[in-house]
């Protein structure tokens, strides 16, 4: 018997990552609010580490995702990156392109996922070798 709960778009936007987490199958995604408190403890312990530091302004930080699935992670730490760094970087063109190249990193474990997560915003394929020559990926 499949049983499906009452949804509606009214007045409001879902989050996709959300509707994923709560997809019923043999896959377990981390719901967004999960990873953002990670984030979160993350940032606080940086800061206490770091003289109060913002670890979401430091533009040398790098993040890798070893497992990515849904991308949340991904995500979430991009969106910090980019409200963080708008002081040292004020081009969000710019900024956000430093984020992607420089600072944020994830590795997909399921061909669908790297697939989509893979797809750098120009429409080619990060995860070729030719996409990053020499380094045998």
């Amino acid at each position: 018997m499949n049983v499906r709960a009452s949804f509606s778009l009214r007045g409001r936007n879902p989050d996709v990552l959300t509707c994923i987490a709560n997809l019923s199958n043999d896959e377990v995604f981390t719901p967004p609010e999960f990873a953002a408190l990670i984030l979160d403890t993350l940032s606080d312990v940086w800061s206490a580490d770091h003289n109060g530091a913002s670890i979401w302004a430091d533009r040398n930080v790098r993040f890798l995702d070893p497992c990515t699935k849904s991308g949340v992670f991904l995500r979430e730490i991009t969106s910090r990156l980019t409200k963080g760094l708008a002081r040292e970087i004020p081009d969000i063109d710019e900024r956000v392109n430093h984020i992607l190249t420089r600072q944020v990193f994830g590795i997909g474990i399921a061909v669908p996922v790297v697939d989509v997560v893979g797809k750098p915003v120009d429409g080619g394929h990060s995860r070729r070798a030719d996409a990053c020559p020499g380094r045998g990926l």
